[in-house]
């Protein structure tokens, strides 16, 4: 099987990325990234970036699965067609996350007194 490395990589990271966004889910807290002076407005926002982010990286890892073992290919039962489409769906997930999700640029982090 080639490519193990990357559907390892891949998976372990969507995996990672989909539980991060549970934790601050739960936790309810918006995270801020203070040394970048980025903050995201809600908690939602900040787990639904982490979700798509995700889901992007666990069907890239998909992909790369599906290509190794020969269920996508020429002769697998994922056509060019529907491999160009599948091929797509990472790409649009993760400028979804990043437009609509992405942390915002912030002035003050402490927020008003």
């Amino acid at each position: 099987m080639d490519h193990v490395g990357e559907i390892v990589v891949s998976g372990a990271g969507g995996l990672a990325l989909l539980g991060w966004g549970v934790v601050v889910l739960l936790r309810g807290a918006a995270p801020a990234m203070k040394a970048a002076g980025r903050a995201w407005r809600s908690a939602g926002e900040a787990a639904m970036f982490g979700f798509l982010l995700g889901a992007a990286l666990l069907v890239v890892a998909f992909m790369w699965t599906a290509t190794a073992t020969g269920f996508a290919g020429p002769d697998g039962v994922i056509g060019s067609d529907a491999g160009l489409v599948l091929g797509l769906v990472p790409l649009l997930l993760g400028v979804l996350a990043v437009v609509f999700c992405g942390p915002r640029k912030v002035t003050e982090l402490r927020g008003n007194p």
